[in-house]
């Protein structure tokens, strides 16, 4: 790969990790988020922190809002070669309903 291969394949990455990441405490003020992890540097076991900081963990999928419009947006590209908006909303909508292929 060249350098801008592993630039893109870099930011894919770094967006759905954090994306992950954060998922656990979306919603909390800093404060409470060192209170209850301490740090933010592993996934994090929410279980024990619900009702105790954590009010609200719905885990709907396997990444977040951001991760998932990118991965629309880069089936996008691969199938047209090129941002076809009506193909991009397809898309959101079957990921959406179904998940992830």
């Amino acid at each position: 790969m060249n350098v801008v291969d592993d630039k893109i394949l870099g930011s894919w990455l770094g967006l759905a990790i954090g994306d992950a990441m954060g998922a656990a405490v979306r919603g909390m003020k800093p404060a409470t988020v060192a209170q209850c992890f301490k740090t933010m540097d592993d996934y994090k076991n929410v279980r024990p922190f619900i009702g105790k900081g954590i009010k609200q963990y719905h885990m709907k999928g396997l990444y977040g809002a951001q991760t998932q419009t990118a991965l629309a947006a880069c089936d996008v590209l691969l199938l047209h070669k090129r941002i076809d908006p009506e193909a991009f909303f397809t898309r959101l909508f079957e990921l959406k309903k179904t998940g992830p292929a």
